[in-house]
């Protein structure tokens, strides 16, 4: 069970593929890991709190601010995480890199509120 005192965060991993200058799909390379793994902040100062907003806000702000409106799921469960439609591209590189936004010390409910959100849009 979380507590109000865990810090809630956003993590942010990647996940490159780069073809080959054959442009054959079987010449590729990969890579995979964590762009943010210390994540992006989302506990409500007291500033925040005056305003009125919550974690779940900064969560769904965090996110779709980085263009990550795809959850991992169609159906909601604990764990799902947010993915970038198409990546970005590096036209010099062929490199293309996507992005996934993951919810760590958020409660089933606050995932929650935030699939809500994020599929509202």
């Amino acid at each position: 069970m979380k507590t109000e005192t865990e810090q809630k965060r956003v993590t942010i991993s990647f996940y490159t593929v780069c073809f080959g200058e054959s442009g054959d799909c079987n010449d590729y390379t990969e890579d995979y890991g964590w762009e943010n793994e210390d994540g992006i902040d989302c506990q409500p100062d007291e500033y925040d709190a005056e305003d009125g907003i919550t974690a779940v806000e900064k969560a769904v702000e965090a996110i779709t601010g980085n263009d990550c409106v795809y959850p991992s799921s169609s159906a909601f469960h604990p764990g799902v995480c947010y993915t970038s439609a198409d990546g970005v591209t590096d036209y010099a590189t062929g490199e293309n890199t996507q992005y996934s936004y993951h919810l760590e010390g958020f409660s089933e409910e606050e995932q929650r509120a935030v699939f809500e959100k994020i599929n509202r849009r």
